[in-house]
C-alpha cells in the first residue's frame, strides 16, 4: 500500500467537486476516478500534525493535469504548502483528458494520512485545519 497526504475539502466544495467527478466518469468512462473521494494529493508524505499554513482555506486550480505521487492530477496554482499538490482526477496508466466542468477554486477542511494500492483506498488517520493559524 502507498501511503499518501491529502487535504479534505469543506462540505459545498466536497459536493462541487464530486459533480466534476461524475460528470469526468460520464465523458472517459475512468472508474479509477472514483478511487478517491475529492481531495488534494500532497507530492510529499508530511507528518499530518506538522504545522501547515493554509492560509484562508481557499485554493485555485491551474486547469493542467499532472501526476503527483503517480496519480493524476489537476494542479494547484501557487501552492502554499511548499510542495507540488493537485485535486485527484484519476490512477489510470494513461494521460486523462480534462474535464468539461470545472469548479473555480476549493476550500480545504483538514488533512489527512492514506493508503492506496491503485484499487482500493482508505484515510488512516486524519483532522481539522484551521484557516490562517493552520496546525
Amino acid at each position: 500500500m502507498k501511503k499518501l497526504t491529502i487535504l479534505t475539502f469543506e462540505e459545498g466544495s466536497r459536493l462541487e467537486w464530486q459533480k466534476a467527478q461524475t460528470l469526468f466518469f460520464r465523458e472517459s468512462g475512468d472508474y479509477t476516478s472514483y478511487l478517491m473521494p475529492p481531495c488534494i494529493v500532497l507530492s510529499e508524505l508530511i507528518d499530518i500534525r506538522a504545522w501547515i499554513d493554509i492560509g484562508d482555506g481557499i485554493l485555485s486550480h491551474t486547469g493542467r493535469i499532472e501526476r503527483i505521487s503517480g496519480l493524476w492530477c489537476i494542479g494547484i496554482e501557487n501552492s502554499p504548502f511548499g510542495y507540488s499538490c493537485g485535486i485527484y482526477l484519476s490512477s489510470a496508466e494513461e494521460k486523462p483528458s480534462l474535464p468539461s466542468y470545472l469548479p473555480d477554486s476549493v476550500k480545504i477542511k483538514g488533512i489527512a494520512e492514506a493508503e492506496t494500492d491503485g484499487k482500493t483506498f482508505r484515510i488512516v488517520q486524519s483532522h481539522s485545519l484551521k484557516r490562517d493559524t493552520a496546525r
